[in-house]
């Protein structure tokens, strides 16, 4: 989710055995493009983590580096982790890093939607 201009992307896609198997999901444009032409063995699909992931395929596992820190509202922070995680296969994993997280902890963002809303094992 949110790969960017798809640096890590493209190395996640180098570490694992299938490459083909790696997707990406961008909100931006511009960076899309940018993406695309960097990595056209990489499908990746324009998207909003609020709104809907455009995948059908459900993933063994999904990361999210620096883009949850990206939603403005815990409304909006729950509506992405549910997306999120109806998109991963039973027993999947979700990783994800935010130089800015501890705004959403501070907040009761990311703390009380997960406690409330959410059963963290599939």
């Amino acid at each position: 989710m949110g790969c960017g201009t798809g640096s890590n992307t493209r190395l996640l896609a180098e570490l694992v055995s299938s490459p083909e198997n790696v997707f990406g999901m961008e909100y931006s444009k511009a960076r899309l493009e940018i993406f695309k032409k960097n990595n056209p063995a990489i499908l990746c699909k324009y998207g909003d983590l609020v709104k809907q992931i455009p995948f059908e395929e459900k993933f063994y596992a999904i990361t999210a580096f620096a883009v949850l820190m990206h939603m403005k509202t815990a409304e909006e922070l729950k509506r992405a982790l549910m997306n999120i995680y109806n998109s991963l296969e039973s027993g999947g994993y979700f990783l994800w890093y935010d130089p800015n997280s501890y705004d959403h902890f501070s907040r009761g963002g990311v703390t009380t939607v997960m406690e409330r809303d959410f059963q963290l094992s599939k």
